[in-house]
C-alpha cells in the first residue's frame, strides 16, 4: 500500500550561466545535468569537465554522455568513476551527425539516436554499431524498457504526422503506428514505457496518449493546448509524473501533473514556480527533481509519504516492489559502512551478492529472475542486521 499527499516543489539549487534544463538522478543523493553534478541531493552543483546533449548513468560509477553538433561528428564520452573523469570515445560514434539522446537498459546494453539513426552498443559503449536507418525521419525521444523492447518516436521531414516505432529485438528491426494526436504537428515529443506492452507518449502542445499493446492502439489520456509538456517520468508503474509549463498573460509558470492510477487521472500540482519546467528525474514517486529554467534546480517534498511498511527500523526499502526490470534499493536507516547485501531465492539459494557495499541507493537487474518471492538481506560480519521481502515478476 502506498500513498502520496501535499507534495510541495522549492527550487534548492541554481547553476546560473551553465543551466541546461536537464537533470538525472542515480539515487537520492547522486545527480547530474548535462554539464554539473552534485553529491547532496541537488542542493550544491560542481561544473563537470565536459558539456553534453544528454547524460545517462546506470550505476554511481559508469555513465555515458553524447554531444549534439550540426557541423561535425558527435562526441561520445564515459565516466567509470562517477563523472569525476571521462574517456573520449567519440571515434565509436564517428558517423553520427548531431546525436541526441543516450540510454542504458542495463549495464551493457545502450542505445544512441541521431536524426534517423539507431546506434547501439553491447559491451558499455566500447564498440557502437548502427543497427537501424530511418531515411527522412526526425527521432525526438527514444526510451527502452529492457533490453530488447523500445520505443522511439518522431517525425518524418518534410511531414508533420508523428510516428511511434517499436522494436522488440534489440533495435535490430523496428514497427511503426502513425500517432492520433488531436493536434498532429512537427512538435516536440516524450516516450516513456513503463511495463512490456504499456507506453506513454506526450507532445509539446498539451497531449497525453497511451497504448497497452505495445504502440499498436492509441487512447487519449489529456488534450489542453494551454499545457505545455516537456518530459514524463514513471518511478513506478501506475505513478506518474509530466512536466512543462502554462503560458498566461505574458508569463511562463511552471507546470506538474501527477497520476497515481496509471494516467485514468492527472491532476496538477502548485508549484508556485513562475518559469518554465525542463526535463525531471524520479527515483520514487515521493523523490524527484526537476530542472527549472536559468540554472534553477527543484525537487520535491511531502509532507506525508508512505511507500511501502517496513518489516523492521532497518530494513532496506525497495521499489517498487513487486518488480518486473529494475528494482531500487535504499537503505535510510544504515550509516556509510560497507556491508554485505545478498538476495537468496525461495530455496535458500543465493542468487545475487555483493560484499564491501556502502548503502547509498542502488538499482537491481531483476528482469532475468524467475518470478517468485526472495529475501534481501543486509550483513555485517556474518550478523544479518536487516531484511526485506521482494518480488519478481
Amino acid at each position: 500500500m502506498s500513498h502520496l499527499s501535499a507534495q510541495q516543489w522549492q527550487v534548492i539549487a541554481n547553476y546560473g550561466a551553465t543551466g541546461d534544463g536537464h537533470v538525472f538522478f542515480v539515487n537520492d543523493t547522486l545527480g547530474y545535468s548535462r554539464s554539473n553534478m552534485t553529491t547532496d541531493g541537488g542542493f550544491t552543483w560542481t561544473p563537470l569537465p565536459i558539456k553534453g546533449a544528454d547524460v545517462f548513468f546506470t550505476d554511481t560509477h559508469i555513465g555515458h554522455m553524447v554531444t549534439n553538433t550540426n557541423s561535425g561528428p558527435p562526441t561520445y564520452r564515459r565516466t567509470v568513476d562517477g563523472g569525476h573523469t571521462w574517456e573520449d570515445r567519440s571515434s565509436a560514434l564517428a558517423s553520427v551527425y548531431g546525436a541526441t539522446r543516450v540510454v542504458f537498459p542495463s549495464t551493457s546494453t545502450g542505445f544512441a539516436v541521431s536524426g534517423g539513426h539507431v546506434y547501439r552498443t553491447l559491451d558499455t559503449g566500447t564498440v557502437w554499431s548502427l543497427v537501424h536507418e530511418i531515411t527522412g525521419f526526425a527521432i525526438y525521444s527514444v526510451h527502452f524498457w529492457s533490453d530488447s523492447i523500445g520505443y522511439l518516436v518522431g517525425h518524418y521531414v518534410p511531414g508533420s504526422t508523428p510516428y511511434i516505432f517499436q522494436t522488440a529485438d534489440r533495435g535490430q528491426t523496428w514497427t511503426s503506428t502513425a500517432l492520433p494526436f488531436v493536434n498532429p504537428g512537427p512538435n516536440l515529443y516524450e516516450v516513456h514505457a513503463t511495463s512490456p506492452s504499456r507506453v506513454y507518449v506526450i507532445k509539446l502542445d498539451g497531449e497525453i496518449m497511451v497504448s497497452q499493446d505495445q504502440g499498436m492502439t492509441w487512447t487519449s489520456q489529456l488534450a489542453d493546448v494551454n499545457k505545455n509538456l516537456l518530459d514524463i517520468s514513471f518511478p513506478s508503474p501506475d505513478t506518474g509524473f509530466v512536466v512543462g509549463y502554462t503560458y498566461e498573460a505574458g508569463l511562463d509558470t511552471g507546470l506538474v501533473l501527477m497520476t497515481t492510477d496509471g494516467g485514468l487521472n492527472w491532476n496538477v500540482q502548485p508549484t508556485g514556480y513562475q518559469k518554465l519546467m525542463g526535463r525531471c528525474s524520479f527515483i520514487r514517486p515521493d523523490k524527484g527533481w526537476i530542472a527549472g529554467q536559468d540554472g534553477d534546480v527543484l525537487h520535491m517534498t511531502s509532507s506525508s509519504t508512505a511507500i511501502s511498511p517496513s518489516l523492521t527500523d532497518t530494513s532496506p526499502v525497495i521499489y517498487p516492489n513487486p518488480a518486473s526490470h529494475f528494482a531500487w534499493i535504499s537503505f535510510p536507516s544504515f550509516d556509510h559502512k560497507r556491508y554485505e547485501v545478498k538476495v537468496l531465492s525461495g530455496k535458500g539459494e543465493v542468487i545475487w551478492r555483493q560484499k564491501g557495499l556502502i548503502l547509498d541507493d542502488f538499482r537491481i537487474n531483476v528482469s532475468d529472475w524467475a518470478k517468485g518471492v526472495y529475501l534481501l538481506q543486509v550483513i555485517d560480519h556474518g550478523k544479518v542486521l536487516g531484511v526485506r521481502k521482494m518480488v519478481a515478476q
